[in-house]
């Protein structure tokens, strides 16, 4: 029996005061936007392997009021990750091992400091 995602290239559909938009990347679906009820939304970003590599709370206008970047290696473990506040960014370096232990985790601030 084939999954029922398979076939659907994108769907939206209202949930009480929210509105959810799903795409599906083969049989998996994704969230790719959730409309708020005061015209902010939370979007979702997916690379071609369908992993999440952003995701953001936008106002009514569009700006970004915080979000989320992310930058994998090839087993998918998150080595950057940048947070994103609207008027300034904060960064993450992630070091992993061999068996993909965390093993470095460096902070830095939009002016440098860590």
């Amino acid at each position: 029996m084939a999954n029922s995602f398979s076939a659907l290239q994108g769907l939206t559909f209202w949930a009480g005061w929210l509105c959810l938009t799903l795409r599906c990347f083969g049989s998996i679906p994704e969230k790719t936007g959730i409309a708020l009820p005061n015209f902010a939304s939370i979007s979702n970003h997916f690379d071609s392997l369908a992993r999440m590599d952003f995701t953001g709370l936008q106002n009514d206008w569009g700006h970004i009021l915080v979000g989320y970047g992310y930058s994998m290696d090839n087993l998918g473990l998150r080595t950057n990750i940048t947070r994103n506040l609207g008027l300034t960014t904060n960064s993450v370096a992630v070091g992993y091992d061999n068996i993909g232990q965390l093993i470095s985790w460096v902070g830095k601030e939009a002016s440098g400091a860590l």
